[in-house]
């Protein structure tokens, strides 16, 4: 409970150093900025699911400061759940992980899904041509089709491709 923005907020000092105020610069402790950034996750703040992605992608999911292995599966799970909001870095980050089995099973179609998706689009189109390359005709097809039912299920904001 409590203001998802506000915590994500918190997150975002203790992870940066930065306030948004003309205050002293604070610490950056990732243990606070973890628990700050997962209590609003876990309301469904999609800047935040984004930032627990990366934190267990880059093995900063601790709740102490010691060094922690990367945990892909809750990557994954966290990723995901923004991209499903339309948080496009993580639409781009998502695709890019199944576009070339980076840490998951590869699957051109999901990866070319989610790239489409992104608005990281200098990226998204780079890997998007590569990967093309590598899909059938009936991949393309399924990519398309999901693509189309990812935007109707998940009613993106306006400006979503």
């Amino acid at each position: 409970s409590g203001d998802s923005a506000a915590q994500y907020r918190l997150g975002n000092i203790y992870n940066t150093g930065l306030s948004n105020q003309n205050l002293n610069p604070v610490v950056i402790n990732s243990q606070k900025s973890f628990y700050w950034f997962h209590k609003s996750a876990l309301q469904g703040n999609r800047e935040a699911q984004c930032e627990l992605g990366m934190f267990y992608y880059n093995g900063k999911s601790v709740l102490d400061e010691k060094a922690a292995e990367p945990n892909y599966e809750q990557a994954v799970y966290w990723l995901t759940k923004a991209a499903d909001q339309g948080q496009s870095y993580c639409q781009y980050k998502i695709g890019e992980m199944y576009a070339t089995g980076n840490k998951v099973n590869k699957d051109l179609i999901l990866g070319y899904a989610w790239l489409s998706l992104s608005q990281e689009r200098y990226a998204s189109e780079k890997i998007m041509s590569q990967i093309s390359k590598e899909m059938t005709q009936e991949q393309r097809l399924k990519a398309q089709q999901l693509i189309l039912n990812l935007r109707e299920n998940r009613k993106f904001p306006a400006g979503i491709h």
